[in-house]
């Protein structure tokens, strides 16, 4: 993906639609006020010069999706008249002394912009295989995994390989700032991301946990190896129909999956 930055004084929001990840009451006034909002309306956080703080990305690569699906907001900054208030935004930016994002009190919507954009110029393709993540069940599971092509991996490899990434971790597929990194934005960390939680809410036994090395008090996510194949082979379409650059034998040997397993996608 290319960089996108706003002109000075603007930014993007991104505000997910379900209720479900979000905790505490001005939380969920706040989600609430950006759901309804309209183009030229001022959202405000619930209770002044206080977090939750409205977090306001400069550029379009940096807009963190959290969960989806949801809203992408353009705004504008507004600046606090209350001294007071002014005060605790420079403040807490202060903190955090980022060029690429901030905390604000209040903006005023400027428009509502297709989510897919976050994905790159060919996210809109990506959205289909987001459906099916955040809605993955057994026998869909089942049927991908089988489905996947034995040399999906190797072709995966390759095609990050040509883009300059040497090894592909999170991080290549997170920091869009550097060489390698991902062209559809962090669309495959959200297809993770959705295969994950499919995972958790299934009855079937999809996933253990174990000690997470890098965090001694969490636990680490390890999917049963259906589900492992069938998550694979989900992040490999994303890629293929969301960056153009993937195309012949190699976009085959990832499509492979998504196409024998929906084959009206590749009709439509």
């Amino acid at each position: 993906m290319t960089k996108s930055r706003l002109p000075e004084g603007q930014g993007l929001v991104w505000v997910q639609s379900a209720p479900k990840a979000w905790g505490g009451s001005v939380a969920a006034e706040l989600q609430r006020r950006f759901l309804a909002a309209q183009p030229g309306e001022v959202v405000a956080m619930p209770v002044a010069g206080e977090p939750p703080w409205i977090v306001v990305c400069f550029d379009l690569d940096q807009v963190l999706v959290a969960h989806w699906p949801g809203r992408l907001l353009q705004v504008k900054l507004e600046l606090p008249i209350n001294p007071e208030v002014a005060a605790a935004v420079e403040a807490t930016n202060a903190e955090i002394s980022s060029d690429r994002w901030c905390r604000a009190h209040a903006v005023e919507v400027l428009a509502e912009l297709d989510p897919s954009t976050l994905f790159g110029s060919h996210g809109a393709a990506m959205l289909p295989v987001l459906e099916v993540a955040e809605h993955l069940d057994e026998v869909t599971v089942a049927a991908l995994a089988a489905a996947r092509d034995p040399e999906a991996s190797a072709a995966y490899q390759r095609v990050w390989n040509r883009w300059g990434a040497d090894e592909i971790d999170d991080v290549t597929l997170f920091d869009l700032g550097r060489d390698g990194g991902s062209p559809v934005g962090r669309g495959l960390l959200m297809v993770e991301d959705l295969v994950n939680l499919s995972a958790k809410s299934t009855p079937e036994a999809s996933h253990y946990g174990r000690a997470d090395p890098d965090d001694p008090d969490g636990e680490e996510l390890i999917l049963e190896p259906r589900w492992h194949q069938a998550g694979l082979a989900l992040i490999e379409a994303a890629l293929a129909l969301g960056a153009p650059e993937v195309a012949g034998g190699e976009a085959s040997i990832l499509l492979r999956a998504w196409h024998i397993v929906f084959p009206a996608a590749v009709r439509g």
